[in-house]
């Protein structure tokens, strides 16, 4: 056993078991114990706790431990608890129980554990009865346990013993400090007078009815379908606008515009669901109601029973705590700062303070004594204005009332009579056969509004016309039966509470409804333009604008189609047509119906797009879709493509293309792309009406290319050879032989085989040879970095022509540059340079001084360009240029030549 400490015993032990719950479950013991020597009753304290004996102990540790606790208890005679665990230890001994025996202490606490289970479910039992709703939090609940003496039991046990006796462990609940806010509550106390209304949920849910039940709002609001939220309330809105117009759903519409303007997520609706709750069952329960009562009360209107059980419980607690408690100066001062200047008074009265507190008490009499007059003084200005009709005054002063005492009910009444101000910004446009008229809607949700079409003159009253729309709360509305072909005045009136109207505002407006139903249809080179034309209309004007901005009209008196031809293709022409109409007054025209539309053919896919390598990129080419844009778009190369179908771009976005950026100079047929390291799948897009048509793609990309390409001629047979850019690749030769092209595919196998690849007949036959590296994807492939292969037919005579532009410098001396140019390539001209003086030019390669000998060289290219040193000469002389073969070479014009 550990030394004992004396001072660590005082206060862990004696200090507590002398007050409170310690303290009387010591008494009670001890007084059984007094009536009955022989009662065990101590087997329901902590004996080992008390003597401080540990568990477990042995013998040699027993026999110092009462001459050092002994002492201990002598000394802490201010202590009720030593003199008291003294005498309860006396009483065991004269029970002749060995205290020095470790087997004692050892089933003491076997002894304790069995007593406290035996006798947790009766204890529980007899407190449930003291819980009507059927809750307790866990703290209270083992507080309330160890009043009857059973401490030390799990969490877990109270639980499953708890749930046995029907009574339900929640977690502790702290009420909401503020109420329903203020931009609300007015308007949600007048909903609840309604009866259609059983609680915010059926004004939340109008739009979903039948789920406005078993709603829990505590830890989320929700019904058993989903949540509920900022979109229920934009439904709930719309679908109230669709109910038949009475004086309980305007209140539910200003309920909802409230809060969709005070809210600003679905955390802020619950909150506000919670408030309402709240206040219910605290204007309930201070009526004196059964707590049973208000929980099935609240429940029936929607909300789970458990949430609510929970709030009338908190609220319970909360007003138990007794009137003077719960009323304070500090309150008053809360319920003034809130605005609530007839509770803060009726608080006051009911306070008794004391001396030490009468200067506060003063304090707020006097602070209250001035707010009722200037609310006094703002009553009688709200009279004044009234008087004087000058209602905007009146809601100023009103106003300043209401927020001096808002618990004033008869002051909002007040505010509520009066007239709202003159709609502002009322506009009237006709919109097909109908006439939509709009204003600027006010911030103050309990305003509505009236509108009124006269009946050949200006309305002066809500009455005095068709009514329109009666008292509807929003900024605009629709009136589908205007008087085709007149002159219409509409008036509007604002009111709150639909018998006190502001001052009329009207507009007036012609109504001449425009042509509807507008088509067009076209093909590359003409359009057709139809429409449906009101039937008070004589005929249409179609205005017809050119892609140049210039006009012409076309007169229709009858029939609905118009056909225009010799359109460019391509090109956007914009048709706007308006009815006509003969009045009175003399003709009018409607406002324009407008279309616009392209001449163009059908739209389809590109079926024939090349791309090929070019300097610096890739060369793309197609045959172009008369009057359609066309995008090429890159994808991976295995991507599986709706190729000739028409699709939406996003489509193609999700199957992760991309537009792909052209170089400069891209025309309608052809475009150059930059490099890409890889490969790509390109893909061509005819850009159409809201979507596109997918072409046929081919693999693009950078491939290594053969090289050291040999042709070499053996007889009439063509052989070539070259250098593989890889092992286990396929290459691909083509040559054209009368204008048909051909192809062969060459595998490594196959060309050691044969030493290369042999073209019949080819020395004479075989033109434009090229050689490609075959890529593939699956079971797609494509022949990339084609290169050709210099070579010209024997069949094909050696021919070109040359431009010589002879310069000379400030020093004098002569050059000549020379750019000769073939039709073909694979091969090449030997040529000499002739300078002859004098007036006659040279007529062959002898005939005159021999500047150079050069190689006209078309073996890769179709041009070949030398610059020629001559050095200084005086005019006049010639310089010509003259094959050495039998190729043809044509010469520039004479005066090029002359220098």
């Amino acid at each position: 056993m550990a030394t004992f400490d004396a001072k660590a015993y005082k206060t862990n032990v004696l200090r507590p078991f002398s007050k409170g719950e310690g303290a009387e479950q010591l008494r009670e013991v001890l007084a059984e114990m007094t009536r009955d020597p022989q009662s065990e009753a101590y087997a329901r304290l902590d004996l080992n706790a008390l003597f401080a004996v540990p568990t477990p102990v042995e013998a040699s540790e027993l026999k110092s431990w009462r001459t050092s606790i002994v002492p201990t208890l002598n000394k802490a005679k201010g202590l009720p608890a030593a003199q008291r665990i003294k005498q309860l230890l006396e009483s065991i001994e004269k029970q002749g129980v060995e205290l020095n025996d470790p087997s004692f202490w050892g089933g003491m606490q076997a002894r304790r554990q069995t007593y406290i289970h035996a006798t947790l479910s009766e204890k529980i039992g007899q407190l449930r009865v003291e819980y009507p709703l059927g809750i307790i939090t866990i703290e209270e609940l083992v507080s309330r346990l160890e009043t009857v003496g059973i401490t030390g039991v799990t969490e877990g046990s109270v639980r499953k013993v708890a749930s046995d006796n029907d009574l339900q462990i929640v977690d502790e609940l702290t009420l909401p400090i503020d109420g329903v806010p203020k931009s609300i509550r007015t308007v949600w106390q007048r909903v609840m007078q309604h009866a259609e209304y059983r609680s915010i949920l059926d004004v939340l849910l109008i739009h979903r009815s039948d789920d406005a039940h078993d709603v829990s709002f505590i830890d989320a609001l929700k019904t058993p379908n989903g949540p509920i939220g900022i979109a229920d309330v934009e439904r709930a809105l719309r679908k109230s606008e669709q109910g038949k117009d009475t004086n309980a759903l305007q209140s539910a519409q200003k309920l909802l515009v409230a809060i969709k303007n005070s809210c600003h997520d679905d955390a802020e609706i619950a909150q506000v669901v919670l408030t309402t709750v709240v206040d219910a069952a605290e204007g309930q329960l201070r009526r004196g109601k059964p707590k049973i009562a208000v929980r099935d009360q609240l429940a029936a209107s929607g909300f789970i029973r458990s949430d609510v059980a929970r709030i009338v419980a908190a609220v319970g607690a909360q007003s138990s705590t007794g009137s003077e408690a719960s009323m304070s100066l500090a309150q008053v001062r809360q319920f003034l700062s809130e605005g609530e200047l007839a509770q803060a008074e009726r608080t006051l009265t009911a306070i008794s303070s004391d001396d030490d507190e009468q200067a506060d008490r003063t304090e707020l009499h006097t602070e209250i004594n001035r707010l009722k007059a200037l609310k006094k003084t703002a009553l009688d200005s709200h009279h004044s204005a009234v008087a004087k009709k000058d209602y905007a005054t009146a809601l100023t002063a009103i106003n300043e009332a209401i927020n001096i005492d808002q618990g004033d009910e008869t002051l909002v009444t007040r505010r509520d009579a009066l007239p709202p101000s003159a709609p502002r910004s009322f506009a009237s446009h006709v919109t097909e056969a109908d006439v939509t008229l709009s204003w600027a809607q006010e911030a103050d949700t309990t305003i509505t509004y009236t509108v009124v079409r006269g009946r050949g003159h200006a309305p002066t009253s809500p009455t005095d016309g068709d009514v329109v729309s009666s008292q509807i709360a929003g900024s605009s509305s629709t009136d589908d039966s205007a008087p085709i072909a007149s002159q219409v005045t509409y008036a509007i009136f604002a009111t709150r509470d639909g018998s006190m109207f502001s001052d009329v505002v009207h507009t007036t407006i012609l109504v001449l409804p425009a042509p509807t139903s507008l088509r067009s249809t076209a093909d590359l080179t003409n359009v057709q333009i139809s429409w449906e034309c009101p039937s008070a209309a004589a005929g249409v004007v179609v205005t017809q604008q050119e892609p140049d901005g210039t006009t012409s009209d076309h007169e229709i008196s009858h029939g609905s189609t118009l056909r225009v031809s010799s359109l460019t293709t391509g090109a956007k022409y914009r048709f706007l047509v308006r009815a006509v109409y003969l009045l009175d007054g003399g003709r009018q025209l409607s406002e324009p119906a407008s279309t616009t539309v392209i001449p163009r053919g059908q739209a389809q896919g590109v079926r024939d797009l090349e791309v090929v390598a070019a300097d610096a990129g890739l060369q793309a080419s197609w045959t172009e879709i008369d009057g359609y844009n066309l995008e090429l778009w890159s994808f991976a190369p295995r991507t599986v493509l709706p190729e000739g179908e028409h699709v939406n771009l996003t489509t193609l976005v999700q199957l992760g293309g991309a537009r792909t950026a052209l170089l400069p100079g891209a025309t309608s047929s052809e475009a150059r792309l930059a490099p890409f390291d890889g490969f790509a799948r390109i893909v061509p897009l005819t850009i159409a009406d809201e979507g596109c048509f997918v072409g046929y793609s081919v693999i693009a990309g950078t491939a290594q290319p053969a090289t050291q390409i040999v042709t070499e001629a053996f007889g009439e047979d063509l052989r070539i050879s070259w250098k593989w850019p890889a092992d286990d690749c396929i290459m691909e030769l083509s040559w054209h032989v009368d204008g048909t092209r051909r192809t062969r595919r060459v595998t490594p196998a196959r060309y050691r085989k044969d030493g290369g690849v042999t073209i019949v007949g080819g020395v004479t036959a075989a033109a434009d040879l090229s050689i490609g590296t075959v890529v593939r994807f699956d079971d797609d492939e494509s022949v990339l970095a084609r290169t050709p292969i210099p070579w010209v037919p024997d069949a094909v005579a050696r021919s070109a022509s040359y431009d010589l532009k002879i310069q000379k410098s400030l020093m004098g001396k002569v050059s000549c540059d020379i750019t000769a140019r073939s039709d073909a390539t694979g091969y090449s001209i030997p040529a000499r340079v002739v300078l002859k003086r004098g007036s006659v030019m040279p007529w062959d390669a002898d005939d005159g001084r021999v500047v150079d000998s050069i190689e006209l060289d078309f073996t890769a290219d179709t041009t070949s360009r030398h610059e020629i040193e001559i050095g200084k000469e005086k005019p006049p002389f010639w310089v010509c240029v003259f094959t050495l073969d039998d190729s043809k070479l044509t010469p520039p014009a004479t005066r090029a030549m002359k220098g």
